[in-house]
């Protein structure tokens, strides 16, 4: 056929050969394309994205998922991860036991201290309420003597003046009487006992009081006291004697026969003039009385 009329103002521009015109389907086709359906039409721009399945998403469906998975998916990687988590559960819980074994441990010492201080505690203790009560002791004491003192003076109690040794004595014997009841009885008297072996330490001091107003046999109560504290300190050296008094030297503990053993024989050289009875410093007394 012959060629369509030139545009005039075509004579202007140098003569280009005429390419044929192709549609885009038609040229992706020939291009080698699977069909030309896969050609993008003008309106696909246009068109909403298509939900994705889990398959397809970038990230695996997951959070934090790679994009390749070994075979088996989750199920290959469960043995791992187990393996894991029990490696890290086993170290947490050695972290555990070495930390409570510690505090155990410092508790244990705390209480081994606080234990410790308090046996000092009660050592201090027991040994200022022993001062306390020997004090507590002597006080009371040297006030009983005040008033025994006072009862058998020259302005003290009428009663009491007219007592001789022997009255006194079998006042004594009657509190012994009532101190054997108290001890033998089933339900003793509050303060029973301690009032009768006060009222027997009272008779006992003004039984002393009586002999020495009376000037019967030298006495006088720190006489008496002076020849008791000797002569228990002479019939048991085993308590009283240090290495080196009078050559006595201290030997393993003695049994209760032994004990009496040594206070009877100590006892028989005092009476056969074997072993001296006064208490140092009581000699010139007794040269005096003489």
């Amino acid at each position: 056929s012959p060629p369509p009329p030139r545009n005039p103002a075509s004579r202007l521009l140098p003569d280009r050969p005429h390419a044929p015109t192709r549609t885009p389907a038609l040229t992706a086709h020939r291009k080698g394309d699977a069909s030309p359906s896969n050609t993008p039409s003008p309106t696909d721009d246009l068109a909403l994205p298509k939900a994705q399945s889990p398959s397809s998403s970038p990230r695996g469906g997951r959070r934090g998922r790679s994009l390749s998975r070994p075979p088996g998916g989750d199920e290959a990687t469960a043995p791992n991860s187990t393996l894991g988590s029990a490696a890290a559960d086993s170290a947490l819980g050695g972290m555990a036991t070495y930390e409570l074994e510690r505090r155990v441990a410092m508790l244990e010492q705390e209480l081994d201290e606080a234990k410790e201080e308090l046996r000092q505690r009660k050592i201090a203790h027991q040994s200022r309420s022993l001062s306390v009560a020997r004090w507590d002791a002597v006080q009371e004491l040297r006030g009983l003597v005040t008033v025994v003192d006072a009862l058998s003076g020259e302005e003290g109690c009428p009663w009491t003046a007219e007592q001789e040794a022997l009255d006194i004595l079998s006042h004594a014997h009657d509190e012994l009487d009532e101190i054997k009841e108290e001890l033998v009885a089933e339900s003793p008297e509050r303060d029973g006992l301690v009032s009768e072996l006060g009222d027997l330490l009272f008779n006992t001091i003004l039984l002393v009081k009586i002999c020495e107003r009376d000037q019967i046999g030298g006495v006088t109560l720190a006489g008496c006291a002076a020849f008791a504290r000797a002569k228990v300190r002479r019939r048991a050296p085993f308590v009283f004697a240090k290495l080196g008094d009078s050559g006595f030297r201290m030997g393993p503990k003695l049994t209760a026969e032994e004990a009496s053993g040594l206070w009877k024989s100590v006892k028989q050289q005092e009476k056969a003039g074997l072993v001296p009875t006064c208490p140092p410093g009581w000699e010139f007394d007794r040269q005096d009385d003489a």
